[in-house]
């Protein structure tokens, strides 16, 4: 039932009139093919790529380094920022970005041009903007064929009992402790990919205890790249671990795992297969 709501709810946004759209400040989205768009944040960036509409992308943030051809475009600003000097000076018809940037965006309000920032707290909510980028944009026969590149590559994951299910912490950041919980969108990519988060939480990213986690004592520990090169792994708290004691540490590229975009089906099927021997 689920799957069935979800592929009316993407028939649905697939249909929508672009004019219909809304933009981060509900204002109405009337443009109906962007000439000049301006990406603030690298997700979205590689979004525009996916579906092959690069030719209009005229500006793009720092940390916009994927694919390769993204960082011969004029840059902006890092991510996170916004410089409205420079945005002005190439003239962008449509800014995207995405919705946990919130008040960051605050600047661009006084602006006329429309932001439009995606929410995408899920694999669905991916595809469903990559098809709403692709209408704008006139790509939507790419937008489509995207999309089903990911349903087809999260169909081949391999599933198994819950209860099979190994217990997984993410590593945030180390000092202080932080995680993300099951209601993150990392959580959402370590439960699709067949494991268990010991962080049960509503607040997406949060600190998290030394006690919490020595007492529940996961399987698989799964860190970032940038985050592994600061943290020794034979010191406690981690040394206590059972993944860290039986060498079950997964270090995952941050771009693949943390940016909401089509790549995220790479991060599953390598947290997937992880997942797979940590059982064995």
């Amino acid at each position: 039932m689920k799957r069935l709501f979800l592929a009316f709810l993407f028939l649905f946004s697939w249909l929508l009139p672009a004019q219909s759209l809304e933009d981060f400040w509900q204002r109405p989205l009337k443009i109906q093919q962007p000439q000049r768009i301006i990406s603030l944040s690298p997700a979205t960036t590689e979004m525009i790529y996916a579906i092959g509409a690069e030719s209009a992308l005229v500006g793009v943030t720092h940390d916009c380094n994927y694919p390769k051809a993204a960082q011969s475009k004029t840059r902006v600003g890092k991510f996170g920022e916004v410089n409205l000097e420079k945005i002005l000076k190439l003239k962008p018809d449509l800014i995207l970005a995405t919705s946990e940037m919130k008040q960051v965006l605050s600047p661009l309000k006084r602006l006329k041009i429309p932001v439009l920032a995606l929410n995408m707290p899920n694999t669905e909510a991916i595809e469903q903007q990559l098809l709403i980028l692709g209408q704008l944009t006139q790509k939507s026969t790419q937008a489509k064929a995207r999309v089903q590149q990911m349903q087809t590559a999260q169909k081949q994951l391999k599933q198994w009992p819950a209860a099979q299910a190994p217990r997984v912490f993410y590593l945030v950041w180390d000092r202080p402790l932080m995680s993300a919980s099951q209601s993150s969108f990392i959580g959402s990519l370590i439960q699709k990919s067949g494991g268990k988060n010991i962080v049960q939480s509503k607040t997406p990213f949060l600190h998290y205890s030394l006690e919490s986690l020595l007492k529940h004592n996961p399987q698989v520990l799964v860190i970032p790249q940038s985050v592994s090169k600061r943290v020794d792994l034979n010191k406690a708290p981690f040394n206590q671990l059972q993944a860290v004691k039986q060498n079950k540490v997964l270090i995952i590229n941050d771009d693949l795992i943390s940016r909401p975009g089509p790549r995220v089906t790479e991060a599953m099927h390598l947290m997937n297969q992880f997942f797979e021997q940590a059982q064995k």
